[in-house]
């Protein structure tokens, strides 16, 4: 067996969990996997990757469970789906499609994704705390994703750029007081 050199396989994996600041950020699916969770419900493993700003290429994780027995629960769980490129038409169409398939369709799909903390195991980790879909090219969002107010649009050239105290973040998403936002159930 060949020797192993341990210090550089721990500095190789140092940053291995740098989490994204808490904010706003651009991200993609690239990978949706249909699947059950440990409680015996439906479940997608969802990889996002941040494709704006500083961050580009950073992959977060986020599983979306479908909870049938509470309805709020219920509503959450079909609100992240659209935000994912899942909507009401596409669900309630025939044949109704497999749960592989409408893991398929969320693959491409291009949210705003917000992002907060919680600490794990000692460690502090990243959370999707919400999702808005985003149309390719437009900005527009999908239907059945609750309507919350937002402050006014930077300039089209400055949406790209980091958000200067926010990095990563869209410069129109910076944070702001946002009294009429509904509370979310977590």
């Amino acid at each position: 067996m060949a020797d192993v050199n341990w210090g550089s396989l721990l500095d190789d994996s140092a940053d291995a969990f740098e989490i994204l600041p808490v904010g706003k950020y651009r991200m993609k699916v690239i990978k949706a996997e249909a699947t059950q969770a440990s409680t015996g419900k439906l479940m997608f493993k969802v990889v996002m990757e941040v494709i704006t700003g500083p961050k580009t290429g950073k992959t977060v994780y986020n599983n979306i469970t479908m909870t049938t027995d509470n309805k709020k629960a219920l509503y959450m769980f079909f609100v992240n789906m659209a935000a994912l490129g899942i909507s009401e038409a596409y669900l309630k169409g025939n044949p109704k499609p497999t749960t592989e398939q409408v893991a398929a369709k969320m693959v491409g799909a291009v949210a705003d994704v917000t992002i907060d903390h919680s600490s794990w195991q000692g460690r502090d980790r990243e959370n999707v705390k919400g999702m808005t879909a985003v149309s390719a090219g437009t900005g527009s969002v999908n239907s059945m994703t609750p309507s919350i107010p937002t402050p006014a649009a930077a300039p089209a050239a400055a949406a790209a750029e980091p958000a200067g105290e926010y990095p990563g973040m869209l410069a129109e998403e910076a944070p702001v007081a946002n009294p009429g936002a509904p509370k979310l159930p977590f």
